[in-house]
């Protein structure tokens, strides 16, 4: 089988990314072939270094076993301790020169790593004990460690375990620049897809700028490039509602083309409001004239669902309940955990939030979940990716109260107090919070990859807070928090009697009160005090939603604040001056 190889050709000028040509792939048999998820040992003292052109594994996989008793029945892939490679490996002789696998366990990852290359093994992979791979410090032995060391997901790891069970599986670990002669690549980091998954049609302004970057991985330029995509549906099978063709040219070895909307090459939008509900497949597709040694990666697919009433980035199912794969809990940190979605559109003012739909994870054998809070937020937010500026109060607040076990990682459903009207082309910050990361965190949805988009539209991301601190990358570019705003048409002030929802802050206050409210120009605010009787009358002018009223006549007490829009609208929010 082939082993490590170390430059396998000689590029002068290499323009693709580091991580784009960087894969681990099932080779055989069929069952396993593909790209897995991965993370991989890049910064321990002495491994392969996979950014490198042609570095890279391809070789038969081993169980390594070191002769611990007992089993782990409690992951996801039960396992007996002994394939944890914990201690010095048994079964040095069918390890030696093949890729070792391991399962994650009590010991740390470079311990593993160590002692399967005291085996002889060429390269390790680390089966995860969650569905996603997690980064992998070094440890102690890390600095010891010269082969690769990779960590794929519990699914792929069942997968290729199976497979193991009927006969030898081939892997390929690393770079795969020049191991071909013809080899067009498209992948996730360079292919995007629309930045709602789950969209309404009742935005009128709703359209999908397509965009992906085509590489040449191969050892040959590629003349007569053509890139494709294709969107059909809905409904697997649905006919084709936009297909477009780009004459891209010639690629050079280690080079890419670029379609992106005002580049050299650009696909038409497709206008998502004409398209019927359901679900829609998309694809991208990479040809040259020469034909492909590889065309497993020259193409990249995903799918988006159009419907009426909710907006999610993850995708949504047959019941417009977000998808949802994967939980992540990577911290033990105790603590409040948020975990956010962003929204905005130009025509964003045509609709209004009328609830939100999450989906709760707890281990249920150690925690019960009856009656856990979990708070639903709608903040404003003035510039994406910079925490410090996610303004406060937020516009929407709303508690859900978890009725009982039976709940957990299914989709739960939290109407708001009030509908809340959306502006134009404001970001929204939409969040669900846990009071404890150690109890209860939330589904995302590890099917659907943000990367491509990432690298075109800076609103992909999902920001977490973790115990106090913001990461406004997320967990990844790959997953989508399993969050769905319910919208419908924007009724909010055009009907009398309409009510409002209002925030008031600071709350107690001194002599300024500042009022965010979804309404925008005169209304009325009279502050009453318990007893019902009238302190004072004014009226305040609301622009962009925020308002503020002199309150320094009045006497210290709590108040009742009515607020009534020049068209009727109304509300009523509790006030304590100092």
């Amino acid at each position: 089988m082939k082993k490590l190889l170390l430059s396998v050709i000689a590029l002068a000028a290499f323009t693709i990314q580091t991580n784009a040509q960087i894969i681990v792939r099932g080779i055989s048999p069929a069952s396993i072939v593909g790209n897995k998820p991965f993370t991989w040992a890049d910064n321990w003292g002495s491994t392969p270094d996979f950014n490198i052109p042609g570095v890279y594994v391809q070789d038969t996989l081993t169980l390594a076993e070191d002769g611990t008793p007992g089993w782990d029945s409690t992951v996801a892939i039960p396992h007996t301790k002994s394939q944890e490679g914990c201690s010095p490996l048994i079964n040095a002789s069918a390890v030696a020169g093949k890729i070792a696998v391991v399962y994650r366990g009590t010991c740390n990852f470079s311990t593993k790593a160590l002692n399967a290359q005291n085996a002889g093994a060429v390269a390790v992979i680390i089966i995860n004990r969650d569905p996603d791979p997690v980064g992998m410090a070094g440890g102690t032995d890390g600095a010891l460690i010269t082969i690769p060391v990779v960590m794929i997901g519990s699914g792929p790891g069942l997968d290729i375990t199976t497979a193991m069970l009927a006969g030898d599986v081939v892997m390929f670990l690393g770079n795969k620049v020049g191991t071909l002669a013809n080899d067009l690549v498209i992948n996730s980091e360079f292919a995007k897809i629309p930045v709602e998954t789950g969209t309404s049609n009742l935005l009128s302004d709703n359209v999908f700028d397509p965009a992906v970057r085509a590489f040449n991985f191969g050892s040959t330029s590629q003349p007569g490039v053509s890139i494709k995509l294709n969107v059909n549906g809905p409904g697997v099978g649905g006919p084709s509602v936009y297909t477009n063709t780009v004459a891209a040219g010639a690629i050079a070895t280690g080079d890419s083309a670029e379609v992106v909307n005002g580049g050299t090459f650009s696909f038409p939008t497709l206008d998502m409001t004409t398209l019927a509900d359901g679900e829609y497949f998309l694809k991208y597709t990479a040809y040259s004239s020469l034909g492909d040694d590889d065309s497993s990666d020259n193409s990249y697919s995903s799918s988006f669902n159009v419907n009426t009433n909710f907006l999610s980035k993850s995708k949504l199912d047959a019941n417009n309940d977000p998808v949802h794969t994967t939980y992540p809990q990577n911290t033990s940190n105790p603590g409040a955990y948020d975990a956010c979605m962003t929204f905005t559109n130009p025509a964003a003012s045509e609709l209004m939030v009328t609830g939100l739909k999450f989906v709760p994870s707890a281990d249920t054998s150690v925690y019960d979940m009856t009656g856990e809070e979990i708070a639903l937020s709608i903040y404003e937010w003035t510039t994406p990716n910079d925490e410090t500026t996610i303004v406060f109060p937020p516009v929407a607040t709303v508690s859900a109260y978890l009725p009982g076990n039976s709940i957990n990682r299914t989709s739960v459903y939290q109407a708001l107090t009030y509908p809340i009207g959306l502006q134009d082309d404001v970001v929204y910050l939409v969040c669900a919070t846990s009071s404890e990361i150690s109890n209860v965190v939330f589904g995302y949805d590890g099917d659907i990859n943000f990367d491509g988009t990432i690298n075109y539209d800076i609103l992909t991301t999902s920001a977490i807070q973790i115990a106090g601190t913001w990461y406004t990358a997320g967990w990844s570019g790959t997953n989508a928090l399993s969050l769905a705003l319910e919208v419908a048409p924007n009724t909010i002030g055009l009907d009398e009697g309409v009510l409002l929802n209002a925030v008031a802050y600071p709350n107690p206050t001194n002599d300024e009160l500042n009022i965010r409210v979804n309404a925008e120009g005169t209304a009325t605010i009279t502050f009453t005090d318990l007893s019902g009787k009238v302190a004072s009358t004014s009226s305040m002018n609301i622009n962009n939603g925020t308002a503020t009223v002199n309150t320094s006549k009045l006497a210290s007490g709590a108040y009742i604040a009515n607020i009534v829009t020049a068209n009727g609208a109304s509300t009523k929010i509790n006030v304590i001056k100092k």
